[in-house]
């Protein structure tokens, strides 16, 4: 069994501990509650009518 986010990590081509800290300041940023469903399921909606189905083309955060 893999651990999680490695999938996630192999596609942005960052380090596990990269995807943590931004997973962490997209929450800050957004206020949104991780531990809410309804939060949750709508911060997902609402990141897939801003994709349009596409996939991203270009990195989903700023680099430094």
């Amino acid at each position: 069994m893999r651990r999680r986010g490695t999938r996630t990590v192999e596609a942005l081509n960052v380090h596990p501990d990269t995807l943590r800290y931004r997973v962490r300041k997209s929450i800050v940023l957004s206020g949104i509650s991780t531990d809410d469903r309804d939060q949750r399921l709508v911060a997902m909606l609402q990141l897939r009518l801003a994709l349009n189905g596409k996939a991203l083309t270009k990195a989903p955060f700023p680099t430094l």
